[in-house]
C-alpha cells in the first residue's frame, strides 16, 4: 500500500510540475489549453512514470489513474489562470 500511495504521489506531482512547463509555452494550436494540455501531459506521464498496478491488464486502479491525471491537470489549469 505504500508502494502505491508513493506513486500516487509522484505521479500527482509530476503532472502538476508538467502542466505549469506547458503553460509556459504558447498555445499556437486551434485547440483550447484546457483540452491540449492534459491530453499531452496524460501522454507524457504514462510514458515516463507508468501506471499504478504491475500487470497489463486493465484494473479499477487504471480508471482512477486516467481520471486523477486528468483531474489534476485541468485544475491547475484552472487554478493558474486565474492567478
Amino acid at each position: 500500500m505504500v508502494y502505491t500511495m508513493n506513486k500516487i504521489f509522484h505521479t500527482i506531482g509530476f503532472t502538476i510540475l508538467i502542466t505549469l512547463l506547458f503553460l509556459m509555452i504558447p498555445n499556437r494550436s486551434n485547440f483550447p489549453k484546457e483540452i491540449m494540455i492534459p491530453i499531452l501531459v496524460a501522454g507524457i506521464t504514462k510514458y515516463s512514470l507508468g501506471d499504478w498496478d504491475k500487470e497489463y491488464k486493465w484494473t479499477y486502479l487504471d480508471i482512477l489513474y486516467w481520471i486523477s491525471i486528468l483531474g489534476t491537470s485541468v485544475t491547475t489549469i484552472y487554478l493558474f489562470s486565474v492567478l
